[in-house]
């Protein structure tokens, strides 16, 4: 209740209420006190870390499109952030596999592309484009990348399993 009081009248009260609000996993509760902390003070501090939590939130909450566009936020604010850029490769990744197993494999390409495009050494966005692309029938494309994702992890059983089945 302190914090809530604070929360009305003092910027920082607001940020820590919503940091609080994450650590308790009451993810949607935090979400709604940032929102307000950024529209009502777009230019203050704490708006990239803000943005950043709220993307997490969002991440933890599987809302894949949300979680993007607060972290790809985040980095045009605070482009040397690590954990959000960390958070953003996540989100791609995450998104791609969810579209992979409803069997959207080409929306998933793209995700695992994103993924790569910030962070060109993750090995999990790379074996699963290469498991897209290869659920996709784009076997030759499929080849390749499961050669880059056996170069960044040569013990990804999974990587060797589909290198047999190409």
């Amino acid at each position: 209740p302190p914090l809530r009081i604070g929360a009305r009248s003092d910027v920082r009260a607001r940020y820590n209420l919503g940091i609080t609000l994450f650590n308790l996993e009451r993810y949607d509760e935090a979400i709604r006190e940032l929102e307000v902390l950024v529209a009502e003070h777009p230019m203050r501090e704490e708006v990239p870390w803000s943005r950043r939590v709220m993307g997490h939130a969002y991440a933890r909450l599987s809302r894949w499109p949300d979680a993007i566009a607060e972290l790809r936020m985040a980095l045009a604010m605070t482009p040397h952030d690590g954990d959000a850029r960390r958070l953003l490769v996540d989100a791609y990744n995450s998104q791609g596999v969810a579209l992979a197993q409803s069997q959207g494999y080409t929306e998933a390409i793209v995700q695992f592309r994103h993924s790569l495009g910030i962070d060109e050494r993750n090995a999990s966005a790379q074996y699963n484009l290469a498991s897209a692309l290869f659920d996709a029938g784009q076997s030759k494309e499929a080849f390749v990348e499961a050669e880059r994702a056996l170069a960044l992890n040569p013990a990804n059983a999974d990587a060797h399993h589909l290198m047999g089945k190409l």
